[in-house]
């Protein structure tokens, strides 16, 4: 009876301890879920950690070599997955600086950003994003006649007019608010950007050019082979103004009316830069089938170009009217001289 009584008390021994096993195999398997998840998703974070920083790096890349620039969005693929990247100005905050936001979907469709939301990163002055930027800007549209080519950036607001397609071409970025894609009409060497942030349009009326004037000429005025009465000087005509030949000198024309292009027109050395303001339009024409010209041009209302036009500098107005073919060969002198770009009174940069 004894050994019978001890047989039984060992048998229950057995079975509590079976059942023990039981329910810690059970609390194991829980908890290796827990586990699984919670590492699951530590190592999510960590790869969409890399895939944003990824594309950061991407991007500071294409910043470095001026392929984008402040206001612009691109997509980049980062270990096969999609990262849109936003560019915006952080001048205000810390001078020359951009604020790059990254943001991806995850496994279950949430936005996921880097960085909390945004990374500073430095940049030079001639990559952050203005007029001067382009070799052709437009507030608006832009006609585009067979065979005109820009070698340089063009941003036009709206979608261009485009006349013909043989001999068309861009050397680098085109960009546009809205959704036209130029390829198959125009060759873009560069990035094409489309969806961008427009950019402010300068009131040069309200910028103070009349008081600022190191000499003022009354009415119409035909100049010929001018020469600037001063370094940086800023000459205001009241008028209209036709401009020829060889510009002397560092310096601005403000002309409250319209101006005229109508025989070619040069930087006396080659090396010293002017610029054409004027809240009203340009017109490159005359009786020459040809233009030559150099300088910086901004026309509030639109630039017309009635004959062909070889121009080195840039092109910034609210609209173009281009009735014969254009090269317009972009100097980036404003960008990457923003002191002396202010001192030549262009718009964005002064006052």
């Amino acid at each position: 009876m004894n050994n019978s009584r001890k047989r039984g008390s060992a048998l229950m021994v057995v079975l509590i301890v079976s059942t023990s096993l039981g329910i810690t195999a059970v609390a194991g398997l829980t908890l290796t879920g827990n586990i699984s998840r919670n590492q699951e998703k530590k190592e999510n974070k960590v790869k969409d950690a890399y895939v944003l920083s990824g594309a950061v790096a991407m991007a500071e890349g294409d910043l470095a070599t001026a392929k984008i620039k402040a206001g612009d969005l691109k997509v980049y693929y980062v270990g096969g997955q999609a990262v849109t990247i936003s560019i915006a100005d952080n001048s205000g905050s810390l001078a020359n600086t951009v604020c790059i936001t990254a943001s991806k979907a995850d496994k279950l469709g949430r936005t996921v950003l880097n960085q909390n939301g945004g990374e500073v990163t430095a940049v030079l002055t001639s990559q952050l994003d203005n007029l001067w930027s382009y070799g052709v800007f437009s507030n608006s549209g832009l006609t585009w006649p067979t065979g005109s080519v820009v070698n340089g950036s063009v941003y036009c607001k709206n979608s261009p007019t485009i006349l013909g397609s043989l001999g068309s071409k861009i050397t680098k970025d085109f960009k546009t608010t809205g959704s036209f894609n130029p390829l198959g009409l125009i060759t873009v060497l560069g990035n094409i950007l489309t969806g961008v942030a427009p950019f402010p349009f300068p009131d040069v009326t309200a910028a103070g050019y009349p008081t600022a004037a190191t000499s003022t000429l009354v009415g119409p005025q035909t100049l010929t082979a001018y020469n600037f009465p001063a370094s940086n000087a800023l000459v205001v005509v009241n008028g209209n103004l036709t401009l020829r030949g060889a510009v002397k000198g560092t310096g601005t024309f403000y002309v409250t009316g319209n101006v005229i292009v109508d025989q070619n027109v040069s930087n006396y050395n080659g090396f010293t830069h002017f610029s054409v303001v004027t809240p009203n339009g340009i017109t490159f024409g005359g009786a020459s089938a040809t233009i030559s010209a150099a300088g910086y041009y901004f026309a509030g209302t639109s630039v017309t170009i009635n004959k062909t036009l070889t121009l080195t500098g840039a092109l910034a107005a609210g609209n173009y009217v281009n009735n014969a073919k254009f090269t317009v060969t972009w100097d980036n002198y404003l960008q990457t001289n923003a002191a002396q770009a202010k001192q030549l009174r262009a718009p964005t940069y002064w006052p």
